[in-house]
């Protein structure tokens, strides 16, 4: 299998009263919803006799001759956000529908298409979706490096205007890829200086309104070489991200790790169930956290596929 090399984009990529609108609900379709660890501890981690292979995801909508990826589903599964290159190779944010077994024709989202916006994510009570773009600060010009933004999702399908996240979280450096676990935790990636490697992973805490300073996810997850995409369970206990690590694969492999008494345990490759040469990356979680989808390149560019996620990590509880 000829391998490819990974672009920028895919490394980048309280109740409501009773009675009122609630957008999660609104479309009658979407849902609401430290110890130093050497890098050969991580082990591959799934016997490769005892998985499915993975099933491509979303054929002839999602997955298409382009190039997508950042798949944020909600939480009844019927409405997926993802990002895709156009023909110039701007990334734009793009949403579908499920209709009955077979994905919609996938529309823009209104305020995507100007800039280069990538890596969405659907929060769990579905209010807000969260994504990194190079758009303006200041509404003058293009950033020269990516930020993460969100933008509230009304009902009646409307959108509020994207909101910056401010300097807290964002830096000169690439911000992307943001998720968050349904406490609020917000994960993503950067390239800051004060990392452990390249790319590093970074958690900042939901403090009220705002987002306290980020820290990194440290030496248990952070190695000296890549890691990105992370994509945390909802309770925060499993996290699923993707790593230059291994020396046999030059692209990207998943990877997970659990979270036991605050702290991370050793990372684990996700093993030949999931990774190929050709390089996985770009990790999501069904809402029910049943299903593990990632992009796996291929010649044109990335496709969505998908797996269940008892087949990986042998925890049956994972998804609670």
């Amino acid at each position: 299998m000829l391998k490819r090399s990974i672009p920028l984009s895919s490394l980048l990529a309280a109740s409501l009263a009773a009675g009122a609108c609630d957008p999660a609900v609104d479309d009658g379709t979407t849902p609401a919803t430290g110890d130093d660890f050497p890098p050969e501890s991580r082990h591959i981690a799934v016997d490769e006799w005892m998985c499915e292979d993975p099933e491509l995801f979303g054929a002839g909508s999602l997955s298409s001759p382009a190039d997508e990826g950042g798949l944020s589903l909600s939480r009844n599964g019927r409405r997926a956000f993802f990002h895709r290159a156009d023909d110039s190779g701007r990334l734009r944010l793009m949403t579908a529908r499920l209709h009955g077994d077979e994905w919609g024709t996938p529309d823009l989202l209104p305020f995507s298409g100007e800039y280069n916006d990538l890596d969405p994510f659907l929060t769990h009570d579905g209010r807000w979706l969260y994504f990194a773009s190079d758009r303006p600060v200041d509404g003058v010009e293009a950033r020269s490096d990516f930020d993460l933004w969100r933008v509230r999702r009304r009902c009646g399908g409307r959108w509020g205007s994207p909101q910056h996240l401010g300097e807290t979280v964002n830096t000169d450096a690439q911000e992307l890829y943001p998720t968050l676990t349904r406490d609020g935790t917000l994960y993503f990636n950067s390239d800051r200086d004060d990392g452990l490697g390249g790319w590093d992973i970074w958690l900042a805490r939901r403090d009220r309104r705002a987002f306290t300073a980020p820290v990194n996810a440290g030496p248990a997850i952070n190695t000296e070489a890549w890691e990105f995409n992370p994509s945390p369970s909802a309770d925060g206990r499993l996290l699923f991200f993707a790593s230059m690590l291994r020396p046999d694969h030059e692209d990207p492999d998943l990877y997970f790790a659990r979270r036991v008494d605050g702290a991370w345990t050793p990372a684990n490759n996700l093993g030949d169930c999931v990774n190929t040469p050709a390089g996985e990356f770009h990790p999501s979680l069904s809402a029910d956290g049943r299903q593990l989808l990632f992009v796996r390149a291929g010649e044109a560019g990335g496709d969505f596929y998908s797996i269940d996620v008892d087949e990986l990590t042998g925890d049956r509880d994972a998804h609670r």
